[in-house]
């Protein structure tokens, strides 16, 4: 992958479709890639693809890249499950579903697409449904208002790891995509969606 071919992308018009919506730039996240472009992983040291380096962008945010083992190991989740999560949320944002597609027509020998793309199961939410009517007890709240994708979660990462495992943060989440952005990221990363009734989610924290 060149930057050549990278600023190919960002003439392409559709490459921006996500810029107003509240979505990552497509021909941002292949930036941040082709910036990581040749790194190993921060936690085995294995080479990574563009996709590779794409699901960790996706898994863990703009932070030193890591293979989908070492992100698995890191979050406490199954290596297979930690795939089928991120191959969902990759299909169902189009910021990522566009760089996922333009770094395989990119890069058409590489054969990381073909592990994951067995299963693109729903990311699972776990634990009995509490009652609608009743708000759960929570040990912190953040209001997020309107950020999107590309703002949210990041800092939602450092809300959740500020609480002790299995403790509660009610989140209030306005942006049209929450419904389907924060259970997917819950499924990636290993926490509990116990509740969610738009505009407010409560995420169990996992335990490490």
């Amino acid at each position: 992958m060149t930057l050549e071919k990278l600023e190919n992308f960002s003439e392409d018009p559709q490459a921006e479709t996500d810029s107003g919506a509240g979505m990552e730039n497509p021909a941002t996240l292949l930036a941040w890639v082709n910036q990581h472009a040749n790194s190993l992983c921060a936690g085995c040291g294995v080479s990574l693809c563009g996709h590779q380096l794409l699901h960790s962008r996706a898994a863990a945010g703009p932070v030193p890249p890591r293979c989908l083992k070492c992100l698995a190991m890191s979050l406490k989740v199954p290596a297979l499950q930690m795939g089928q999560n991120l191959t969902g949320y990759v299909a169902r944002r189009d910021c990522y579903r566009a760089a996922w597609d333009w770094l395989t027509a990119a890069e058409p020998d590489c054969n990381y697409p073909n592990l994951v793309a067995q299963s693109c199961a729903k990311p699972e939410v776990s634990g009995a449904k509490p009652d609608l009517n009743q708000d759960p007890e929570h040990a912190a709240e953040w209001d997020s208002g309107s950020l999107g994708c590309g703002d949210l979660l990041l800092p939602l990462r450092g809300k959740m790891r500020a609480l002790n495992a299995g403790q509660i943060l009610k989140l209030i989440a306005r942006d049209a995509s929450a419904p389907q952005d924060i259970p997917a990221w819950c499924g990636v990363t290993g926490h509990q969606l116990i509740l969610g009734a738009h505009p407010s989610y409560w995420i169990r924290r996992r335990n490490d």
